[in-house]
């Protein structure tokens, strides 16, 4: 999830801010790195549905996320073009525990509430690198 006011320590965060400085990004396993990147609107527009609904099993687990899979390098080359600037990369092998795709699947939220993220990675990544370019004042 990414977004204004998301957490400093999140990947958007981290990235914005290093490249405002000139500093380097590290991009772990090689860059070869697929995630589910999704708008905080899109995950309230999905908590929404299932919290005021008054039908269905409202207590049921549903996976709320974009549902399709962004590659790390695409995400960071949107960002870098929303701030206006070449980003430096410290290309560095895989972390122990981490792996390289994640992704939301949606189905059931789909079926049962009719969730679908509308916020797409261009957009979505315009909208947070304005806001925190006014935020942090850079």
């Amino acid at each position: 999830v990414y977004g204004p006011w998301g957490r400093p320590d999140m990947a958007p965060f981290r990235f914005a801010s290093r490249m405002l400085n000139g500093e380097k990004i590290p991009v772990y396993n090689q860059g070869d790195m697929i995630r589910d990147f999704t708008y905080i609107d899109d995950i309230n527009e999905g908590v929404t549905r299932v919290a005021l609904s008054t039908e269905g099993a409202n207590y049921a687990i549903y996976n709320i996320g974009r549902g399709e899979p962004v590659p790390l390098m695409d995400f960071i080359d949107v960002l870098a073009r929303e701030l206006g600037v070449e980003p430096q990369l410290d290309m560095l092998p895989m972390q122990d525990g981490d792996v390289p795709r994640t992704m939301a699947d949606t189905t059931a939220l789909q079926a049962d509430y009719g969730y679908r993220p509308k916020v797409s990675i261009e957009q979505g990544v315009a909208e947070f690198a304005e806001w925190y370019r006014q935020y942090y004042q850079v």
